[in-house]
């Protein structure tokens, strides 16, 4: 899905591009406002993409959320290795195994990595544009936690 995304804002940065060229030869040289418009955001986008996976790659992780209205989960991606926190849109909050949980159900690769796990969550899911930002809430309730892939 991720690589979908990427696709199509470096496919909609080119097309910016190239319709601002179209542009210019047609008219000779004036411009509408809306084709530079087009054009610059067109190569934000696409250096925000290039931004995004430079910092992946020098980083090695990546978090992303994924849900719906109701809630959904946040994905911490490490070299291939996954892990998943479950969280409620409604009451704006990332539910976290307790200490004992997490040691228990979490892959081997981050069983004893709890904290710098949790800083990289906290740094990258950040503050919400839009309603109060994400809290966390340590719990040991079965509804509240996923299962793990073991790797």
């Amino acid at each position: 899905m991720q690589k979908a995304i990427t696709f199509f804002f470096i496919l909609f940065g080119l097309l910016a591009v190239g319709r601002i060229i179209s542009q210019i030869a047609q008219v000779g040289g004036g411009t509408s406002l809306f084709a530079w418009s087009s054009v610059i955001l067109g190569l934000a986008i696409l250096a925000f993409i290039v931004r995004e996976r430079v910092r992946r790659k020098k980083e090695g992780y990546y978090v992303q959320t994924h849900g719906g209205a109701e809630g959904g989960y946040v994905l911490y991606n490490e070299e291939g290795k996954t892990l998943r926190l479950y969280f409620s849109r409604p009451k704006d909050t990332i539910y976290v195994p307790s200490d004992t949980k997490w040691k228990e159900i979490m892959p081997s690769w981050a069983k004893e990595r709890k904290v710098e796990i949790m800083g990289r969550i906290r740094k990258h899911v950040g503050k919400r544009l839009i309603g109060q930002g994400w809290t966390y809430e340590e719990s040991d309730k079965k509804e509240m936690l996923m299962s793990q892939d073991k790797v």
